[in-house]
């Protein structure tokens, strides 16, 4: 890793956090997430700042969802009332057009985006980054908590779309793992797809996916390609793997489309599929579908 650390605090670190992720660097719940997140804390690391501090703080005082089933898809809890409103989430790799078409998406739904890692936490997650995949891979998991509490509050007035969620969080970090492969990957049964139970449910998620030269193109046009980009770019194994585990959660429809439009229109009717109010003239007309261009 590239944030230096003394050997010895850095083996004792990994240990301390070893229970919490069972080896696979997936933390399930906010209390694992918490207690690894305040290992970091407690290590009084040079680099250590005070909106670390904060983002710990913040996350521990997220109110959790409690008695949930595991499942992913159905609602804030099962004690809750049927929803007015759906949470939406869309995941899948870096350029396959999730910034665009939640954009877009959200703007017909009329509600709110929430995208994971939020943004402002950007300069927290250049330097969770440089640590050891077990430590970083916790801030993944707070933000994905502190998402969390923006959905519950927003959703009880209006829709909501995720842009990347939890189910991204366990994705990429099994992908990530030196050496795994399709075939190294837990079970499909292993509790590890489960849907986190003090997390709230969606109603609906989707899986875009283009081809892989078009999504290669798309991030290049972009020219912010990070260190995961990189490796998926350059192992056709671990994009593959990567896919497999967004397909074993069983939470999501896959989306293989030519462009944000197709895709927008083809969420919308998984949206109404679900019993939920889509607004007349939502979804876009075959003209504007015929000047758009391909992903």
């Amino acid at each position: 890793m590239s944030r230096t650390m003394p050997a010895e605090l850095r083996s004792a670190l990994l240990r301390e956090v070893l229970p919490f992720h069972r080896g696979y660097n997936v933390y399930h719940s906010k209390s694992a997430c918490v207690a690894a997140l305040s290992a970091l804390q407690r290590a009084n690391l040079p680099w250590w700042t005070p909106g670390c501090s904060r983002f710990v703080s913040r996350v521990a005082n997220v109110a959790v969802v409690h008695g949930g089933d595991g499942g992913g898809a159905g609602g804030l809890s099962p004690s809750s009332p049927p929803a007015a409103h759906p949470i939406v989430v869309v995941e899948g790799l870096d350029g396959v057009g999730k910034t665009t078409m939640t954009t877009a998406l959200t703007q017909k739904l009329g509600g709110v985006l929430v995208r994971t890692p939020d943004p402002e936490l950007e300069p927290l997650r250049a330097l969770f980054r440089s640590l050891d995949e077990p430590l970083a891979r916790a801030f993944y998991c707070g933000a994905n908590y502190l998402a969390a509490a923006q959905v519950t509050e927003a959703v009880l007035t209006t829709p909501v779309v995720l842009d990347r969620w939890w189910c991204s969080t366990c994705a990429m970090t099994l992908a990530g793992k030196p050496g795994c492969t399709v075939l190294g990957l837990p079970p499909a049964t292993d509790p590890i797809y489960q849907w986190p139970s003090d997390l709230p449910a969606f109603d609906v998620g989707v899986l875009l996916q283009v081809d892989e030269a078009i999504r290669r193109l798309r991030m290049k046009r972009r020219n912010d390609e990070n260190e995961e980009e990189a490796l998926l770019a350059a192992k056709v194994e671990m994009r593959d793997t990567a896919m497999e585990a967004y397909r074993r959660f069983g939470l999501l429809t896959t989306v293989d489309i030519p462009n944000y439009m197709v895709a927008v229109n083809h969420t919308l009717d998984l949206v109404a599929q679900k019993g939920f109010s889509v607004r007349p003239n939502a979804k876009f007309i075959a003209e504007e579908l015929a000047k758009v261009l391909p992903y």
